[in-house]
């Protein structure tokens, strides 16, 4: 077995990637509770932040560790771009049983509904498809595209195998904004089965407050706001850089 495989099967057998890092359920709140999936609820939201009627009957479509999804059972959910407080209650419950909560636009155009908004954010992600430049000291850079991205990590796709070393740095190159810029940590790699590409999941373990503001832009940025201009032409990397096949 040659440095490389030996290597990879390292990182692969060491710490097998997880969707997201351990964090309290929705339910560990004290006392409160969000509308299980398939309830029907009511949702409350300022009218000066939505522009429409304040109360709204949703029906809950996901649920997971950090909250809760719905979807309107009649029009559109408003366009909410941060987290705004909110009062959620089945749609049978009194007003005054109501739950305080925090809502947003999810992916799906639903709201996402959760208690904490630090802990939303940071399993919160994005599947825009952007390059990445992967390097390390004494090391080729190694050029890819984004299949995840979160605040605490990146899962990229490459077209050969990421340099030998356990700290890396990553770039990020969202179209009209400047690179994203972090270190991080190999958490595991695998060979895909064409045996042409490679996955990688990095952790990031140290990125400046500017590059952080950037990456909060980048993952809050909703699906629907996207654009083609997303994934630059190899043209637009580094001069003899390319994007992964």
């Amino acid at each position: 077995m040659g440095v490389v495989a030996m290597f990879l099967s390292a990182m692969i057998h060491k710490r097998k990637p997880t969707p997201d890092t351990p964090g309290p359920s929705p339910e560990a709140h004290a006392g409160r509770s969000l509308p299980p999936l398939g309830a029907r609820a009511f949702v409350e939201l300022p009218r000066g932040v939505t522009g429409q009627d304040p109360q709204q009957l949703y029906l809950v479509v996901s649920s997971d560790r950090t909250g809760v999804t719905a979807r309107p059972v009649v029009g559109a959910a408003p366009l909410l771009r941060a987290d705004v407080p909110c009062l959620v209650r089945d749609w049978s419950a009194p007003e005054d049983l109501a739950v305080e909560a925090f809502a947003r636009t999810a992916p799906d155009g639903g709201l996402a509904l959760h208690f904490d908004p630090l802990e939303s954010r940071r399993h919160r992600r994005s599947r825009r498809v952007v390059p990445v430049l992967i390097e390390a000291t004494g090391a080729d850079v190694v050029v890819g595209t984004t299949q995840d991205v979160s605040l605490g990590g990146v899962c990229a796709r490459l077209s050969s195998p990421p340099p030998l070393a356990h700290r890396l740095f990553v770039s990020l190159l969202p179209a009209n904004s400047p690179a994203i810029v972090a270190l991080a940590r190999v958490v595991a790699v695998e060979q895909q089965g064409d045996e042409r590409s490679w996955t990688v999941r990095l952790e990031f373990t140290s990125i400046a407050p500017l590059d952080q503001a950037r990456l909060l832009a980048f993952v809050e940025l909703p699906l629907a706001a996207e654009t083609e201009n997303d994934l630059l032409r190899p043209g637009a990397l580094p001069p003899g850089r390319h994007t992964a096949d």
